[in-house]
């Protein structure tokens, strides 16, 4: 088993680079696959996990929704543990400043939210889940929610 980072992403400046702690929520995502992979392979290390992992989650695509179901939470605390250590304090501040909208008829409001942006940006990656696709349908207000937040980290956080 081979996990890949694409360097376009982690270097600052390419098309496809990310933010600093996008970067992070990748090498997360990455590891988690690697932790999966890995217990498939050695069962006898810790937990009998192995059962659990071939049964229920043996391809990438049934890893993602594993991860959709039950690392989001652990994702955005780590996401909100590092925060501080990549990125910035003014950028923080800029993007601390923002208005996001639920919702569109009627137009609602609310500040910008840390635990929702971690939320929002460690689905990245998942939306070809079946979960995603349910939670965030194209053209609703969910998906355009989840797309405020993680174009707001894109333009005000670090590359």
């Amino acid at each position: 088993m081979t996990i890949k980072i694409s360097k376009q992403l982690l270097i600052a400046g390419t098309t496809r680079s990310q933010t600093n702690i996008e970067n992070a929520k990748t090498i997360l995502h990455e590891c988690i696959h690697a932790y999966l992979f890995s217990k498939a392979a050695n069962p006898t290390v810790g937990a009998n996990f192995v059962t659990i992992l071939n049964t229920m989650y043996p391809t990438p695509n049934e890893q993602h929704d594993f991860m959709y179901g039950k690392m989001i939470p652990t994702m955005q605390k780590v996401l909100g543990e590092i925060r501080d250590l990549v990125t910035t304090g003014p950028k923080r501040t800029i993007l601390e400043a923002y208005t996001m909208h639920p919702t569109t008829n009627p137009m609602t409001s609310t500040s910008f939210n840390w635990l929702d942006f971690y939320k929002y940006i460690s689905l990245s990656g998942l939306n070809e889940t079946s979960c995603f696709k349910v939670d965030f349908p194209k053209d609703t207000d969910a998906q355009s929610l989840l797309n405020q937040y993680i174009n707001a980290g894109k333009i005000e956080l670090d590359r």
